[in-house]
């Protein structure tokens, strides 16, 4: 799993690390994902998702949206590094169908520092 903890201001943040991925390695990496954070209690993740260099597909948008049904109800405040252009369509469409509440940002740094400061 290429997802991990990081730090940042004194608080732990759940990075979940999707950049430069293509199909496969999204399903992969989400499968494994699934199985970790429903150990945890709802809403008690707060969470960075970079989605920098993935192609936003149809079948990514499948995989998002299957995965994002079942830990949605685990994370906290979630920031996504990554969305530009129709991606902001994805991340609507993603944020409605799991009830999340994912907040787009340009930087990791940006992102991090919301989760930490609030």
């Amino acid at each position: 799993m290429e997802s991990r903890w990081i730090d940042h201001k004194g608080k732990k943040l759940f990075f979940i690390d999707l950049a430069n991925m293509n199909y496969e390695q999204i399903q992969q990496e989400t499968d494994e994902l699934v199985k970790y954070i429903v150990q945890f209690p709802p809403h008690s993740l707060p969470t960075i998702t970079d989605v920098r260099g993935t192609i936003a597909s149809p079948d990514i948008l499948r995989v998002f949206k299957a995965s994002g049904t079942i830990i949605g109800k685990h994370l906290s405040r979630q920031a996504v590094v990554g969305i530009y252009g129709v991606r902001y369509v994805f991340l609507d469409v993603i944020n409605r169908i799991t009830g999340g509440n994912a907040r787009p940002f340009d930087t990791i740094e940006q992102a991090k520092d919301w989760l930490a400061d609030s």
